[in-house]
């Protein structure tokens, strides 16, 4: 399909593509020779989305079908999810928007930990975070450890946790010898709003955006093959990459990636910076 988006493109330019031109007989041949008064060579790369961006979309597409058939249920919510989304999760989620009392006062969380097998247990607890008081539903764990949502760390690790218990709030660990990191499966901020429910947003929050090396990579790729060409035909090159994906690079992604990335010095300013190592 990207190579069907060049060709259109280049024929909107006045160019007659060669694809592959089968006169190159040795090495790697670019993706279309353009001849004509001012010839080129074109090598064209695609960015598929990448393994979190996939799952993002799963997430995605499983939470907002749910939402939408949850009748009744109103807010918004924003998710955080692991390594991996799961169907089973997102059904554990809707299941306890729909019957978790809303607390006035109280910003909802609901956690899915790491590695769960059994979604039938449940367990609340209330404690103050350093964005305010929390009530968080979690799928229980025996070994009585869990995650909190990411930027709900506790205010006061010291303090004690209020958790129910056989349907009565009593007091609990101190939040050090109850949660253990804000790494989970899946982990959920309810917030109220007047409209349907719906996914605010999804994040990963260990993803981190690889795009400048992506684009290194391919424009390193696409000018050997360029510089094949050019043995054959004595014509300036063109490296396109189509990028549809989450992560789309605009122009200073492309710069940082052909020309270095801008650093800059501690304690400076951005008039400061000099450009650090890059693809060119």
């Amino acid at each position: 399909m990207s190579n069907e988006r060049a060709e259109r493109w280049l024929r909107s330019l006045g160019y007659e593509p060669q694809p592959e031109p089968a006169w190159i007989d040795e090495g790697q041949r670019p993706d279309f020779y353009c001849p004509g008064e001012h010839p080129l060579w074109v090598e064209v790369k695609t960015f598929n989305p990448t393994v979190e961006q996939r799952e993002m979309g799963l997430a995605l597409e499983d939470l907002q079908r749910r939402c939408a058939q949850a009748g009744g249920l109103t807010g918004s919510i924003y998710v955080m999810l692991g390594a991996a989304y799961e169907q089973l999760a997102g059904r554990w989620l809707l299941g306890q928007l729909r019957t978790v009392a809303r607390e006035e006062g109280f910003t909802h969380t609901f956690v899915v930990p790491v590695d769960v097998d059994d979604y039938s247990a449940t367990v609340s607890i209330r404690y103050e975070s350093v964005e305010g008081p929390i009530l968080q539903t979690s799928v229980a764990l025996e070994s009585g450890k869990y995650s909190f949502h990411p930027g709900m760390e506790p205010q006061n690790w010291g303090a004690r946790a209020t958790m129910m218990r056989a349907g009565v709030w009593d007091e609990g660990p101190e939040l050090y010898d109850l949660f253990e990191s804000d790494n989970s499966l899946l982990s959920v901020a309810w917030y109220p709003a007047n409209e349907q429910l719906h996914v605010g947003a999804t994040m990963m929050p260990f993803s981190r955006n690889t795009t400048d090396q992506r684009i290194r990579a391919a424009v390193k790729e696409a000018n050997r093959q360029i510089r094949n060409g050019q043995k054959y035909r004595n014509a300036p090159g063109v490296c396109v990459i189509y990028h549809d994906t989450l992560d789309h690079s605009g122009e200073y992604s492309v710069a940082t990636a052909l020309f270095g990335d801008l650093l800059i010095p501690v304690g400076g300013s951005l008039d400061q910076h000099v450009v650090g190592r890059g693809g060119a």
